[in-house]
Parts: C-alpha cells; structure tokens; sequence
C-alpha cells in the first residue's frame, strides 16, 4: 500500500462505545499506510458530548498521540461516507511531515490559519479578537441547541474552545 500523509476513517453502531474512536483512528491509519499519527481530526455525535473522554482516550491510544482535536456535532462525515442516525466517530489522521502546528518560533497572527472549534458558549468576544483567519466549526445541532463538546490534546475542552 502507497504511504499517504492524510486518510480517514468511520465507524458506527448501535450505541455510543469509545471502540468507534479507535476503529475509526485505526481505519485511517491503514489506508494512510501508517503506523501513528501526528494528530487526529476526530468528530463524535451527539451521543457522545455527555462524556467524550473514553473515546478520545481510546483515539489517542490508537493513534499514538495526544494531539486529538474536534467537536461533536449531528452527524459526521468523511470523504467516502456519512452517518445521521447512528452514535459514531470519524476520524483524520495526518502523519509523515503533515502536522497541525504553527511553525516554529510564529505567532498567530494576521498571516495565520488557525483550526478552530468552539461550542455557541465558547464563541466569546475574546475569541473573536484574535486576528486570525479561522478554519472550523461551532459544535452544535440544526437548532442551536442540544449538548456541544470540543476537544483537544485528547481532552474535552470545558472552556468550549
């Protein structure tokens, strides 16, 4: 198999269990051709914003890295398929020389693309100020309510951002 940089993966079921994580991390390891990643884009449903920590744990363990970013949200998605109606996680990896960091010694700033997801609380005045262009999503249903969670350094991020 050709070693690609980015792949995805999904899984889903009948109940929210953190193995969708970890299938959906391991799933886009293989067809990437690798064996850990630098990070993991990982988007959860909504069944799982009460308590994502055992799935980003189980997507951090998988991955072998901390660095699991994303948000739950309705559904989820990836290049090849979706999922509306069922409790399940996608995930992208990036390995080789692709990472999500600024390079070093940069400060966000007007030059900048952050990759940024916030939940509708989070999304504060002060987080608006940061004078960068912004690449993301605010966590959250088709009607603005319902339960929000993001995450990162495989930790939910109880500040919303």
């Amino acid at each position: 198999m050709d070693k690609r940089c980015v792949a995805t993966g999904l899984s889903h079921g009948h109940r929210p269990r953190p193995e969708h994580a970890a299938k959906a991390v391991q799933q886009a390891l293989m067809r990437a051709g690798l064996d850990r990643a630098n990070a993991v884009l990982l988007f959860l449903t909504a069944e799982y914003a009460h308590d994502p920590g055992p799935a980003l744990r189980a997507a951090a363990r998988v991955a072998g890295c901390v660095q699991v970013i994303g948000a739950s949200g309705v559904g989820i998605l990836t290049d090849e398929e979706w999922v509306l109606d069922s409790p399940g996680a996608a995930a992208m990896v990036f390995g080789g020389p692709v990472r999500l960091a600024l390079p070093a010694g940069r400060k966000i700033g007007d030059e900048a693309c952050v990759l940024s997801f916030c939940t509708p609380s989070g999304l504060t005045a002060d987080r608006l100020d940061i004078p960068a262009a912004r690449l993301g999503a605010v966590s959250g249903d088709l009607n603005g309510h319902g339960p929000f969670r993001v995450w990162r350094g495989a930790r939910a991020d109880d500040e919303g951002w």
